[in-house]
């Protein structure tokens, strides 16, 4: 389990008791690896900004939307 949710402890604890009532083996990334990618789309989000690349105010997202490959 890497990424950001795995540096909740909470999580680590709960899917640590799954496993071990499954009786599976887990494996969690040391939490210095643990970050979310937050900043990653912050700079993602300067870089649009910086060449004028703005969604409409018509924008239709959705959580449940689709990704697409471009």
């Amino acid at each position: 389990v890497v990424g950001g949710a795995s540096a909740n402890l909470h999580l680590r604890g709960l899917l640590t008791d799954l496993c071990e009532q499954a009786g599976c083996e887990i494996l969690f990334a040391p939490m210095k690896f643990c970050s979310d990618n937050a900043a990653m789309i912050a700079r993602a989000g300067r870089e649009k900004y910086l060449r004028g690349e703005f969604a409409g105010l018509d924008l239709q997202a959705s959580p449940r939307s689709e990704l697409t490959r471009i």
